[in-house]
């Protein structure tokens, strides 16, 4: 813009001699507009210069440009642009260059946010930031060399710093306690200013966690395998959903049994059917494993001697037979729907063979016998043991 108006000037100076006219001024830091350039177009010289073929639709537009100027104020700059302090006061307290030489500085802070990076650490290794951001209540960067004190309470002392380009920050040391923390930033200027507290993790390390099986709880229908707490080896508790693996081999063949952590115990369970007299048991993480254990399982048996109930109908040479209650040495009943045997054994017909049910801890049987076929000799089979009765009508 400075360049097409002195060339302006530079045509229409030798039009009006008499009355020379000031260079007009416009930089970045201010832009100025004379009164003495508006006269000398009012002038003869201005009818002259706007029948100047190669300049006419140029003298006009400044013509009305001119004209049209409601005022004639003082301007200024800043990173944004050109701006009239009169129209735009907020605009004056915007930190920065303002003007040619003019810096403004940002007011006290008013506001603090503090961010955490990583916000998940792992006990004895790694490290993490604590970054504080201070504005100003126009929206400015915080002054340099402000007092910034950070809080933190997985540490028993607070830490200062200064703060630079808007920013303080420090770098969280390493420790090996793990929980769950909280960070703050404090200001110490002349109106202390506090941030928001910020959570941060600390996670037990899992490298360094030993995996230990405690043994098995064998119930009615499943067997329960159990570890221990596990801790790191700065004595942390494993975090809750930590994976395992329980390795269970038999017969030459290995069943993997998948477990996640719940306070600090790491559990699975296994249908009762499915073990054997003697298995081996592991549990292993990512990085560990433990020693194969031996894991022993005498099944219950059949708690002897079970009542035997007996009617017979010699009309029809029906036998009806009810055992109960059918109970195991551990003191449990025989579960509902357990598989029953039975043979019937005769001296004048061969051996026959029906099957029952258990149902609320008894079982029934209806048998065809004769009366010429007493004694006879019944056996009774289940998976926890047998019982052998002499009946007689």
């Amino acid at each position: 813009m400075t360049h097409w108006i002195r060339t302006f000037i530079s045509y229409i100076s030798p039009l009006k001699r008499a009355a020379p006219m000031e260079p007009l001024l416009c930089t970045a830091g201010s832009f100025k507009l004379t009164y003495n350039l508006l006269q000398g177009l009012q002038s003869q010289a201005l009818y002259q210069f706007l029948h100047m073929p190669n300049l006419r639709r140029v003298g006009i537009s400044l013509f009305f440009f001119l004209y049209t100027m409601p005022t004639y104020g003082q301007w200024t700059s800043d990173a944004f642009g050109l701006f009239d302090p009169a129209t735009e006061p907020e605009r004056q307290a915007w930190a920065g260059l303002q003007g040619e030489r003019y810096i403004q500085g940002p007011e006290p802070p008013t506001s603090l946010q503090i961010l955490m990076g990583e916000k998940s650490l792992i006990a004895g290794r790694g490290r993490s930031m604590a970054l504080a951001l201070g504005l100003d209540t126009h929206g400015n960067l915080m002054a340099n060399g402000l007092i910034t004190e950070f809080q933190l309470s997985s540490e028993d002392r607070t830490f200062q710093t200064e703060s630079d380009n808007g920013l303080a920050y420090i770098i969280i040391p390493n420790t090996t306690l793990a929980g769950l923390f909280w960070a703050s930033a404090l200001i110490k200027n002349n109106s202390p200013l506090q941030s928001e507290r910020q959570l941060y993790r600390i996670t037990a390390d899992m490298r360094q966690v030993v995996p230990r099986i405690e043994g098995s709880r064998i119930g009615d229908v499943r067997a329960d395998l159990v570890s221990p707490p596990l801790r790191d080896v700065h004595d942390n508790l494993i975090d809750d959903g930590q994976g395992f693996l329980f390795q269970l081999k038999r017969h030459g063949k290995t069943d993997l049994i998948p477990a996640l952590s719940v306070s600090a115990l790491v559990q699975a369970q296994i249908p009762k059917d499915q073990l054997d007299r003697e298995q081996f048991l592991r549990l292993s993480t990512n990085f560990e494993q433990t020693d194969a254990k031996v894991l022993a399982y005498a099944k219950p048996r059949l708690l002897s001697p079970i009542a035997l109930t007996t009617q017979y109908n010699a009309d029809l040479g029906l036998l009806n037979v009810k055992w109960a209650p059918l109970l195991t040495d551990d003191g449990h009943l025989v579960p509902d729907g357990s598989r029953v045997k039975l043979r019937l054994e005769t001296k004048l017909f061969d051996p026959a063979d029906t099957t029952a049910w258990v149902e609320a801890g008894m079982a029934r049987a209806s048998l065809f016998l004769w009366k010429e076929d007493f004694p006879a000799r019944l056996t009774l089979a289940t998976s926890f043991g047998a019982e052998v009765y002499e009946v007689n009508p």
